[in-house]
């Protein structure tokens, strides 16, 4: 392996295909610090939660019945937000340039 060359770590255990892709994007990109690859990891778990969720409502649906007949939010659209929202965050704390954080991620 050349000296310009850079390895790139294993994506954490149990993210989504969408996290690894970004996972991969980004280190063959971008050489970090260690104290930011901990907040990288952060932001493929939150991404996957994010997903996770998405898919729950889309099979489920957004909204729920209770046992009062009484429509309600599903839980999984606020889980939904709040990773998107961290997700945000962690990528934002990475200091990438513009228009790598506009990736569709």
């Amino acid at each position: 392996m050349s000296d310009d060359l850079i390895e790139i770590p294993k994506p954490p255990s149990g993210v989504c295909p969408r996290a690894k892709k970004l996972w991969a994007e980004l280190w063959e990109n971008f050489d970090f610090p260690e104290h930011k690859r901990e907040v990288l990891v952060e932001a493929c778990h939150a991404l996957t939660r994010a997903d996770e969720a998405r898919r729950l409502l889309k099979k489920e649906g957004m909204i729920q019945v209770d046992r009062f007949e009484q429509k309600k939010p599903h839980p999984a659209v606020m889980i939904e937000h709040n990773a998107r929202t961290q997700f945000a965050r962690l990528i934002n704390a990475l200091g990438l340039p513009e228009e790598v954080e506009d990736d569709g991620f």
